[in-house]
């Protein structure tokens, strides 16, 4: 996310940039995860990454985690099975119309209560979110860099 929003402090992409570079010194580094491929004439660096969904997923679940303890002081952890809705990657033109409407519906509900309910974060410029306790689900809406929105759901009956 660092590498391709608009507006990342330049020390944290400087930071992103240093770990490439450490990726792409390493030979045993599987470079093609970055988008990077070693040739006979170098490192040849494209403009698209594989995005690992299992991994963005677990590490975006482990944020939203982090963030519903702090936002409750401690007090309570999100645990159980949870739905992370990672939206700034959208959806594939091909997908099934129920996808879309699924994505849609997914794309308003964040929207309506990022306009009506309060925000959260020191540095909203670089991350932002809102957590929403309702009587049948928990829902946690985290942007990051000003665009990069995520949606993470969990019923309150898992």
């Amino acid at each position: 996310m660092t590498s391709v929003a608009e507006g990342v402090p330049k020390d944290v992409r400087g930071g992103t940039i240093r770990s490439v570079i450490r990726h792409a010194k390493n030979p045993e580094t599987s470079l093609h995860r970055f988008g990077m491929e070693r040739t006979q004439e170098g490192l040849t660096i494209g403009k698209t990454a594989p995005v690992d969904e299992d991994i963005l997923d677990e590490a975006l679940g482990k944020v939203a985690r982090g963030i519903y303890y702090h936002h409750h002081r401690g007090l309570r952890k999100l645990t159980g099975t949870i739905v992370v809705h990672p939206i700034f990657l959208g959806i594939v033109n091909d997908a099934p119309p129920e996808i879309h409407k699924t994505f849609e519906n997914i794309c308003k509900l964040m929207d309506e209560d990022m306009r009506s309910s309060q925000v959260h974060g020191e540095h909203q410029d670089v991350f932002k979110y809102q957590v929403f306790d309702e009587f049948d689900h928990i829902r946690i809406n985290m942007v990051f860099y000003r665009s990069k929105s995520v949606l993470v759901i969990k019923r309150q009956s898992d």
